[in-house]
């Protein structure tokens, strides 16, 4: 939803009140405006959507934007200024964080012989055209797996609403060892295995065979 912007005054049409009827709407609908006034707030509903069919600020929308001042403890003037565009932004922005699908990326990571890639850390990143913003991270459990959850927030600014995934498994230096290829618009759960090429691994000692070895058995 657009941001309510300021002034607005009675007689004005256009975009931006049709921005304010949509915000008023659904203030109305989620029952934050006239709370505790169910019938009310069903007529006052109904009424601003006839009004706002011209996008013009009219006598409804006047009253609509009065009980919001009122009940904000603003100054009760009918029309939108400074203090209640940003009181009504405020409210708009705790509506869409609340409703802000989680995400998760999750699967499995392996060495070029099947065998699982135990205590590796593995990043999950959103790729833009220009950079990379890193969603979390996590490290494999004894079969390899991991869980990265991540939310809409790390990424809305620049997407449509879902990331472009990529994800990483890391060396103990830090470097990447192996990389996912982009999953775009990835679904609410997405799956990425990675398998990690044998030039990328470092020999393992006999002691770290062993560990690697017993740690699905011990648990």
């Amino acid at each position: 939803m657009n941001k309510i912007i300021f002034p607005l005054k009675q007689t004005m049409q256009g975009a931006a009140v049709a921005d304010l009827h949509s915000a008023l709407k659904l203030l109305l609908d989620r029952g934050i405006l006239l709370r505790n006034d169910t019938a009310t707030r069903s007529v006052l509903s109904v009424e601003l959507q006839r009004e706002a069919t011209g996008q013009a600020y009219g006598s409804v929308t006047v009253k609509a934007v009065s009980i919001f001042q009122e009940e904000q403890k603003l100054k009760v003037t009918g029309d939108v200024d400074e203090p209640t565009a940003n009181a009504m932004n405020r409210l708009l922005d705790e509506l869409a964080s609340a409703e802000l699908p989680e995400f998760v990326v999750r699967g499995t990571v392996s060495f070029s012989d099947s065998s699982p890639a135990v205590g590796i850390t593995v990043l999950a990143f959103d790729r833009d055209l220009r950079k990379e913003q890193e969603l979390g991270k996590a490290a494999t459990g004894r079969k390899g797996d991991y869980e990265i959850p991540y939310s809409a927030r790390q990424f809305l600014k620049a997407e449509r609403g879902r990331a472009d995934l990529v994800v990483r498994a890391l060396a103990a230096d830090g470097s990447a060892m192996v990389a996912s290829p982009v999953m775009f618009n990835a679904p609410a759960e997405a799956e990425i295995d990675l398998t990690i090429p044998a030039d990328a691994q470092k020999p393992m000692s006999l002691f770290e065979r062993i560990a690697r070895d017993l740690a699905p058995v011990l648990g």
